[in-house]
């Protein structure tokens, strides 16, 4: 990772031209509410002070650089003042920013009267105070001992008491040249995904190398780093060029250059789409950078992931996209990522399907539906009992969705017919040509009993609420069991307490002819169904896994073919008519 980050540094130099150390090093930490210039005219022994807005450069001109209890520079971050603070802020950082710019300890007291008058006007809002001398800034002064400053402190290890550099191999280039003991990041292996502080395995770079990290640190921060899927995210790719740098910046209106990444949340194919034409592979690394500690950390690593399954992944979206304007990966891991209540694990369980769908890997077929179906209980049992909870319908289409998405993808297997050539979904008029077009899913005839079964069950709920209706009246009836024509006990924990295998099936074929028969409904066309899911039971000797099984069951009970939707319409015009 190092390596990659270094090459492209080294790029970026040469396309962009150098910088100095103030501005690779120096960090653009958050906005703060108000800035207020400390000037010491040390010719006429007087401290005045002026407030200002915040400005973008404050923290470079200021020369600061902050890192647990180490302080560089003079500028001085007050945020949310209190009292027990003051001996903190004053003898220590106030203090060694005087120091920095080579001014009397004598005038501590003054300033620091200066500041806190400004300071307990409102000590709600956020503070940067800056040190100028004689109105210079302290980037105007002291450059080069802020330069210096940060090697001795950051870059030279503490074990060198005397400071100075030594001869030996760099571990980047492999020269021998005078090398600082730093990985930048604070962690680094190459062979391993096991990340380590450097301080004790004598890891020294050149400064040469230095240079080019620190570069490509500052690059990956502005451009290839991202907040995405619920973590922080950086790509790399494995060469760098002028053609894959242009790739990656945007132009805005202000003719500002902006991240291609900072799109990704809107438009995730598009960016992928991009990302395929670099013709290099990508690594996706997901880190940790907590502001209340210096540890950097990888939590994943996505390795090598070729353009073309890039370019695989973005057309898949936008094929899920004509249909739906909400499908994104991070919807995917919604419906297949669930936490036991540690966000961490959540988290874990997002990457590693990332890392199969990014590498086109088999996916638990399984798992799969068990991940799925547990989602549409949750949602299903949301609907029966909440009138503005989203109808199941759209979560099965959801389902639907997700499952070709990842067959599309090569992560599972036996994909049908969802979207037709003109990106729209496809409508069937019947089940015999359902079954024909997509033979390649229903490649056993227990796929579809279980189909027909749900088709049968839906039919059951509805002559039971249409039952219960009739003999009501205009009242909501409802029989010693709970029942009436607002719900159906049918709906309810029936079928999810159950197994769906033989006996179950069984089960349900007996209760839909019961109930039929009482309702006077098991017409001719639902025998029919009846007899062919059981027949198509009886000739398959294959078992389907339990979960998988409900999953068709309930996506036979939420289908209506443009057939019976004609034959209801018809029912509904002719009972028209006789009123």
């Amino acid at each position: 990772m190092i390596e990659q980050i270094k090459n492209i540094g080294h790029e970026v130099r040469i396309i962009d031209g150098e910088k100095d150390l103030v501005e690779l090093w120096t960090k653009d930490t958050k906005p703060m509410d108000n800035v207020i210039f400390i000037n010491i005219d040390e010719g006429e022994r007087k401290v005045t002070k002026e407030l200002r807005s915040f400005y973008k450069d404050v923290y470079k001109d200021a020369l600061i650089y902050q890192q647990g209890n180490g302080h560089v520079g003079a500028g001085i971050k007050i945020e949310k003042y209190k009292d027990k603070d003051a001996a903190k802020i004053k003898e220590k950082k106030l203090a060694s920013s005087l120091e920095f710019m080579e001014i009397d300890k004598s005038y501590l007291d003054e300033v620091w009267v200066n500041i806190i008058e400004e300071v307990q006007k409102d000590a709600n809002q956020s503070y940067f105070i800056i040190i100028t001398k004689n109105n210079k800034k302290p980037r105007e002064l002291f450059t080069q001992k802020y330069e210096q400053k940060i090697k001795e402190t950051y870059l030279i290890s503490d074990t060198k008491l005397n400071k100075s550099l030594k001869q030996s191999k760099c571990h980047l280039c492999g020269q021998r040249k005078k090398t600082y003991d730093t990985a930048i990041y604070k962690c680094f292996t190459n062979d391993k995904e096991i990340y380590k502080n450097t301080d004790k395995y004598n890891f020294s770079i050149c400064e040469d190398c230095l240079l080019d990290v620190l570069n490509g640190r500052n690059y990956i921060n502005d451009i290839l780093k991202i907040s995405w899927i619920g973590s922080e995210v950086m790509f790399l790719p494995h060469e760098f060029n002028v053609y894959i740098k242009e790739i990656y910046e945007e132009i805005d209106n202000d003719k500002h250059i902006t991240s291609l990444l900072a799109q990704i949340k809107e438009a995730e194919e598009e960016v992928l789409d991009e990302i395929s034409k670099t013709n290099c592979m990508t690594d996706i690394i997901f880190f940790s950078d907590p502001k209340s500690s210096s540890e950097w950390k990888i939590t994943y690593a996505i390795r090598d992931v070729m353009p073309s399954r890039m370019s695989i992944i973005s057309r898949n979206i936008s094929k899920y996209k004509k249909i739906d304007a909400y499908f994104c990966l991070a919807k995917i891991m919604n419906y297949l990522c669930y936490s036991d209540g540690k966000f961490d694990s959540k988290n874990k369980d997002r990457m590693r399907l990332l890392d199969i769908i990014f590498h086109g890997s088999k996916y638990s077929r399984e798992l799969f539906f068990n991940k799925v179906m547990s989602k549409y209980k949750t949602k299903y049992f949301e609907s029966l009992n909440n009138k503005k909870a989203t109808n199941r319908k759209y979560i099965i289409k959801d389902i639907h969705e997700i499952y070709n998405f990842m067959c599309n993808c090569g992560c599972l297997e036996n994909s049908w017919m969802m979207i037709n050539e003109e990106g729209e979904i496809m409508k069937y008029n019947n089940i015999s040509e359902f079954f024909e077009t997509n033979k390649n899913f229903f490649d056993d005839d227990i796929k579809k009993a279980w189909f027909i079964m749900g088709q049968i069950y839906r039919d059951t709920i509805n002559a039971s609420k249409s039952y219960y209706k009739d003999k009501s009246g205009d009242n909501i009836e409802s029989d010693n069991k709970g029942q009436s024509y607002e719900s159906s006990h049918l709906e309810k924990n029936f079928f999810f307490s159950r197994k769906f295998d033989n006996k179950t099936f069984i089960l349900f074929a007996n209760t839909c002819s019961e109930k039929l028969q009482k309702y006077g409904t098991y017409y001719s066309n639902i025998k029919d169904k009846m007899n062919q899911a059981k027949e198509y039971m009886a000739s398959s000797f294959k078992k389907i896994n339990n979960d998988e099984a409900k999953y068709i069951f309930f996506w036979g009970l939420d289908t209506l073919f443009e057939d019976d939707k004609k034959r209801i319409e018809e029912a509904k015009s002719k009972k028209e008519s006789v009123k």
